[in-house]
């Protein structure tokens, strides 16, 4: 067997195709396939490098093809335009979106809020948070920005008070003050504690009880409580101003002693008959009872 074997073909001619086999450095076997067909020569094979991407970091040109997957496909398979056409539907776009149906919203990270802080629009696109203030501190607003301050009155104390403040009902002026404070046009006309109301002022100040659609109105000054104020009941000594009649009446012992009658007169010992006053014009029939101490 030599080093090549040559075809002549179906034609005598000029014409012969040669096959030359290389002197091997060892044994070499070729196997031919069990099947019909021409067989493929190198020249029938471009070359690879200018026809061909490569396997790693290929880029193509032109308008490749490749198998467009399933809906919901989550994998590194490549996603064709049709692919990714089909899954933006499902979406809204980022800006100006419109949703449909019950939406979840994502919570806001929450590693830096605590309870107590507070979370609001900054003017911007997005959201500004305000630390918790102290105890009894109170929310205040000044050109669109919040912030923690003191209630009215100091020392932890809280007030009621119009526009400039300056007229207002205030508890506890200082740390455990305990005192109720009334203020008009900024000056102090009233307090009230424990056991006492207090009206303040050098100019006259007037206590006023007005009827407004009762029977009766009427003002008390007394040493006990009563659990019957217009009649006395429960009274040891009290001046009471108004009651049923618009009277006067002073009691001690728990009993009416005297009254001045609001149609001019003076009775005394419960005795309301203004035909036994003593007035201006004539002497009542009344009989006097003198009580010493």
């Amino acid at each position: 067997v030599g080093a090549t074997v040559i075809f002549e073909g179906s034609t005598a001619d000029a014409f012969e195709t040669t096959l030359a086999a290389t002197d091997p450095t060892a044994d070499r076997t070729i196997t031919l396939p069990n099947a019909s067909g021409t067989v493929a020569f190198t020249s029938d094979i471009p070359t690879v490098a200018g026809v061909y991407a490569p396997l790693a970091d290929p880029t193509f040109t032109g308008t490749p093809d490749a198998p467009t997957a399933a809906a919901n496909t989550s994998t590194t398979q490549v996603a064709t335009t049709a692919f990714v056409m089909t899954e933006v539907g499902d979406y809204a776009p980022l800006a100006d979106p419109t949703f449909t149906g019950n939406v979840t919203m994502q919570s806001l990270d929450m590693d830096d809020i605590v309870a107590g802080d507070v979370i609001y629009g900054s003017g911007a696109d997005t959201l500004a948070r305000l630390a918790k203030g102290s105890n009894d501190q109170v929310l205040t607003l000044a050109s669109g920005v919040p912030s923690w301050a003191d209630a009215a009155g100091g020392g932890g104390g809280t007030s009621i008070a119009d526009a400039d403040a300056d007229t207002k009902i205030q508890v506890e002026e200082g740390s455990d003050d305990d005192t109720i404070r009334f203020d008009v046009a900024g000056t102090q006309v009233a307090t009230m504690a424990a056991d006492v109301m207090t009206l303040e002022g050098n100019n006259n100040r007037t206590v006023q009880v007005k009827n407004t659609g009762g029977a009766y109105a009427y003002v008390t000054f007394q040493d006990t409580n009563t659990t019957a104020p217009s009649s006395g009941g429960g009274v040891t000594g009290a001046v009471r101003v108004g009651c049923q009649t618009n009277d006067l009446v002073f009691y001690a012992d728990g009993e009416e002693k005297g009254r001045f009658l609001a149609g001019q007169g003076l009775t005394f010992n419960g005795d309301t008959a203004a035909a036994n006053a003593l007035d201006d014009y004539e002497e009542g029939t009344f009989t006097p009872t003198l009580i010493a101490g």
